[in-house]
């Protein structure tokens, strides 16, 4: 990378992708709050909208109560006029008369108003249900929209999601990648046997007839990747171990092989240079003296 040694190549990408992911961390943060802001503002207009209705229909009750004079009225609904208009007050200023559905609301707000200022002494309640009706189901729009942004997260959220979530599995690739490089090329099916020679031998390892021969050491020679594997298969050491194994690699035939692991002492037994399958599915164990 840009003529740089791969160890500090290497430190450089990591770092700079954990500077970017701490920026994403503090934007999405930032967007969290933005969302937890709009929520609290579905909260408030959906309280005041509610008071507007509870409040009207309170002073509609008090009329209905035929009180002897005016101020008597006036004193039984006083506090409710005074919620009425502060109710009002927040939600003109809480909305954008410039979008649409804002407007629509405002509108009908106009039209519940207009039921109370038009003739504070006689006002038409006859218009109530039908203005109850109008701004509860033009505010259900306003709340259904703002709901779905808070559900969906603000725009930059959802992009600085999408991001940090890809450089975390290109990071993860890049830490995983020398592993998943050295699985693929060990565990290709390009290992072919070109040569293939049986030695009888007895309980000591001493040449010996075919007769009257112990076991049967075979010694192999593969090719992989361009170069000659020189190895020696023997399955008396593997009898109590993985009875299943054998020696069975034939000459002009490929087979799924993997290298063995280097870490002797922790591998699993049994142990091999080259693990292989062979045609009938059963695991050949050879052990490596030189590849040239």
């Amino acid at each position: 990378m840009f003529g740089l040694p791969k160890e500090l190549a290497g430190t450089i990408v990591a770092g700079f992708i954990a500077a970017v992911i701490s920026l994403l961390g503090l934007l999405i943060s930032k967007e969290n709050k933005v969302s937890e802001f709009r929520q609290s503002w579905i909260d408030a207009l959906r309280e005041e909208i509610a008071a507007i209705i509870t409040h009207a229909h309170a002073i509609h009750g008090a009329y209905l109560a035929n009180f002897p004079s005016n101020p008597e009225r006036w004193q039984a609904t006083r506090e409710d006029f005074v919620s009425l208009n502060e109710a009002w007050a927040k939600i003109k200023l809480r909305l954008n008369p410039e979008e649409d559905q804002s407007n629509a609301i405002l509108e009908a707000l106009k039209k519940y108003e207009a039921i109370f200022v038009e003739d504070v002494t006689a006002p038409d309640f006859s218009k109530l249900g039908a203005a109850d009706d109008e701004l509860l189901e033009r505010t259900r729009l306003v709340l259904k929209e703002e709901w779905k942004r808070v559900k969906r997260g603000e725009r930059i959220y959802r992009v600085a999601t999408w991001i940090a979530a890809m450089l975390v599995i290109v990071g993860l690739f890049t830490l995983l990648r020398p592993s998943i490089a050295l699985l693929v090329h060990s565990a290709r099916r390009d290992y072919r046997v070109i040569e293939r020679k049986d030695n009888y031998v007895d309980k000591e390892g001493v040449p010996a007839s075919e007769l009257s021969h112990d076991h049967d050491v075979v010694d192999l020679v593969l090719t992989h990747g361009g170069h000659k594997i020189y190895g020696q298969c023997d399955l008396s050491t593997l009898d109590k171990i993985d009875p299943n194994a054998s020696c069975g690699l034939r000459p002009l035939h490929d087979y799924d092989c993997v290298v063995g692991r280097d870490d002797v002492m922790k591998a699993p037994m049994p142990l091999g240079d080259l693990m292989c399958t062979d045609a009938d599915g059963r695991k050949v164990y050879v052990y490596v003296a030189k590849e040239e």
